[in-house]
């Protein structure tokens, strides 16, 4: 079956008994939809939980840098951040990197999501019977993957 038509080409040939019906997973097959919904969802769990935890660490790593400033102010006064032998603009970087990846992670995991949440939405069957507009959409936006990380990749520099 190809990904590009709304129907098995098959379907063109006049074979009396075959049904034109895109997917056409029988009764006998829903233990094949049940494995294929959870490990999208475990998948989908793993992901979220992981840009989840990269978040945390990047919000207190910033919190962190900026009390840390603060003491560093105080104790220093004026020009006092160039003159020790550690630098806090050598943190501060590292923290705008760490920010910076953060955010082309998370664009990167919003471009892969509209890419396939409409071949999704066809394999689990959760689209109204008849209606092609999940083929339609994925016709659109499959082949814009390459663009929506080419632009991610120039955009977002580290």
């Amino acid at each position: 079956e190809a990904w590009c038509v709304p129907y098995p080409i098959i379907c063109d040939m006049d074979a009396p008994g075959f049904p034109c019906i895109r997917g056409n997973f029988s009764a006998g097959n829903t233990h094949v939809i049940i494995i294929l919904r959870s490990s999208i969802a475990a998948l989908f769990i793993i992901i979220v939980t992981s840009l989840m935890m990269v978040a945390v660490r990047v919000i207190t790593t910033n919190r962190d840098f900026k009390m840390m400033a603060k003491i560093h102010e105080k104790m220093h006064p004026g020009n006092g951040l160039r003159k020790q032998g550690f630098s806090i603009e050598t943190i501060r970087e590292k923290n705008d990197t760490t920010r910076t990846v953060l955010i082309q992670a998370m664009v990167y995991l919003l471009a892969v999501t509209i890419t396939l949440i409409f071949p999704i939405i066809q394999m689990l069957h959760l689209h109204a019977e008849g209606s092609l507009w999940p083929n339609y959409l994925e016709l659109i936006f499959m082949p814009l993957q390459g663009f929506f990380n080419f632009a991610i990749f120039l955009y977002y520099k580290v």
